[in-house]
């Protein structure tokens, strides 16, 4: 997509030398972090990090394929890559139990770092890491969360456009996800709630966190039902059954009034879009569609934005009428294709948002500016997970001001 190319651009202008990155984790997406890292000119890779041997060595495959190899220091442990003096930034990529464990010493290193979602898996942790990263942020670091779901270019487009009024007051907001069961990991971490804080906090942080960006406002109480009905009923290991849920519904009430809706399938891979939003204001409603993470070609001639505006005459409140509309009277409806560009496609599996979002973090980390996802963004929309997973759990609405009251406690 030319977009993200200009970002590129942008985040390579000026006389900045290039930033030396260490990659902690060098599983999937530590794997389409190097791919992308090779395509910042402004970015180098100088060490990667992962007691796995398969990892690591699918890890080094990779960097030798894109001729990124010579230099690179090769390590089985992360705390060796962060005392290394030629490493610059961090980006942490390891299981999500892990993260808590690492941040301490990444913040105690005074070096940047992307930590990938979810940025824990508990309230206690989200906390006290929160707190310990502000101290970080304050002698100059940066700490950005990874949350590349914001950097798709239909859903970039619909959070822009929903930032400028265009649809009027925000109302309603539902993102649906249908797509294939977690891969296979290392150890089976994504299998149990234990180890990934469970899927709602694993995999939907990003859409808490679109919620949260689009319309602008905190939760106030949030619903759910799920359920584990089809994958995984028959996995064990270590003598422990797979436990994590596979379909949910999420229902989260704002501050502001408005309402967002969460719908997730993970035996869906059959599904003509991965993603779907549907953002509804008073004045007309926007959509933003994204591919399987599987895609690797671009069909410019398929809609994945759509704007449609009501006819004003409707706008007032006021309805009368004893017929309804005709589709010519409700208002326009303007279709786009957001591209993506080939060689960003195949980076990685997030539609090019990786890249976006890498390019952002250099720049970022090189001109010191704040980050785009903060750590504290973060922390909320783990929160918001971990409260669906307790309403699922118990069956009960949960008060995000019990929530809060407990993130509160813990940080001090």
């Amino acid at each position: 997509m030319q977009s993200a190319l200009l970002l590129g651009a942008m985040a390579s202008s000026g006389s900045a030398e290039a930033l030396r990155v260490g990659v902690i984790g060098t599983g999937c997406i530590g794997i389409e972090h190097l791919q992308n890292l090779h395509l910042l000119p402004h970015a180098r890779v100088t060490a990667i990090a992962d007691p796995h041997p398969a990892s690591l060595s699918r890890a080094t495959e990779c960097l030798s394929s894109l001729g990124d190899l010579d230099g690179v220091a090769v390590l089985s442990d992360y705390e060796e890559l962060i005392a290394l003096p030629q490493v610059d930034a961090l980006i942490l990529c390891t299981p999500n139990d892990h993260h808590a464990l690492a941040l301490p010493a990444i913040v105690a290193s005074g070096k940047h770092c992307l930590v990938e979602k979810p940025l824990c898996t508990s309230v206690g942790d989200c906390a006290r890491v929160a707190a310990l990263v502000e101290q970080g942020r304050a002698r100059g670091a940066l700490y950005w969360c990874g949350m590349e779901y914001r950097y798709i270019p239909s859903i970039a487009r619909l959070v822009r456009e929903a930032s400028e009024g265009g649809i009027g007051e925000l109302r309603m907001l539902s993102i649906r996800e249908h797509r294939f069961p977690f891969l296979q990991k290392v150890g089976h971490w994504n299998r149990y709630n234990a180890r990934s804080g469970g899927t709602l906090v694993e995999k939907c942080c990003h859409f808490f966190d679109l919620m949260r960006l689009i319309l602008r406002s905190e939760p106030y109480r949030i619903m759910a039902t799920g359920g584990q009905d089809v994958n995984f009923l028959d996995e064990e290991h270590d003598g422990r059954p797979a436990d994590t849920l596979d379909n949910a519904y999420v229902l989260v009430e704002f501050t502001s009034g408005a309402r967002a809706c969460l719908e997730l399938c993970m035996f869906a891979e059959a599904s003509k879009h991965q993603e779907e939003l549907s953002l509804v204001g008073t004045r007309g409603k926007m959509e933003a569609f994204s591919p399987s993470h599987g895609t690797k070609t671009d069909d410019e001639s398929e809609v994945n934005f759509r704007r449609c505006l009501r006819n004003p005459a409707f706008t007032s409140g006021a309805w009368d009428r004893t017929e309804p509309p005709s589709p010519e009277e409700c208002g326009t409806i303007y279709e786009a294709h957001e591209a993506v560009d080939r060689a960003l496609l195949e980076a990685g599996n997030h539609a090019g948002a990786t890249y976006v979002e890498l390019s952002r973090f250099v720049h970022a980390a090189q001109h010191g500016l704040p980050a785009e996802v903060s750590v504290a963004d973060g922390a909320l929309a783990a929160l918001m997970g971990i409260a669906a997973q307790r309403s699922v759990q118990t069956g009960n609405a949960v008060l995000w001001s019990d929530i809060m009251a407990e993130y509160e406690a813990a940080a001090k």
